[in-house]
Formats: structure tokens, C-alpha cells, sequence
């Protein structure tokens, strides 16, 4: 039996925690806030979107992330799903 591929969500959470590998594991959920909750800066930011758009081909406005990571997820799915 094949494994499903990786969500949206946990591939996300993956990215996060090479960026900042000791965070709460808890603290990453869709309402969580890159900023606020998971306390990252300008430079992971950037590395942030620079890794998802060479994970999913999706480029992702450093507006976004100033949003939760939900946002982004949601994002993320809608330019997967365009094609």
C-alpha cells in the first residue's frame, strides 16, 4: 500500500521547523501567527517563501506572512489547485 502524500500543512510545518528547528511543536497550527506565534523575523521570512516556492512552484507574497499560517496553507492550495 502506497503512503499518502505529505498535506499542505505538514509540508509547511517541515519547511518551519528546518528554518527554526526549536520551536514549540505546538505552537504550529492554521490560526498560528509566523510573526506573532512562532516568533520569526525578516530573514526567516524570506527563506520561508523562498522555500515554498521551490517546494510547491508557488510564490508567496511577504504580505501573506504576516498572516497565519492557515493564510498561507489556503494560498498555497488555491495556486496548486489553478494550475
Amino acid at each position: 500500500m502506497q503512503t499518502p502524500p505529505p498535506s499542505v500543512v505538514d509540508e509547511i510545518a517541515s519547511i518551519v521547523d528546518q528554518i527554526i528547528p526549536t520551536r514549540d511543536d505546538g505552537a504550529l497550527n492554521p490560526s498560528s501567527s509566523f510573526v506573532d506565534d512562532l516568533r520569526m523575523e525578516r530573514p526567516a521570512l524570506g527563506e520561508l517563501a523562498l522555500a515554498i516556492e521551490e517546494r510547491f512552484g508557488v510564490r508567496v507574497p511577504e504580505e501573506a506572512l504576516a498572516g497565519t499560517v492557515g493564510d498561507v496553507v489556503a494560498l498555497v492550495e488555491r495556486e496548486l489547485a489553478s494550475g
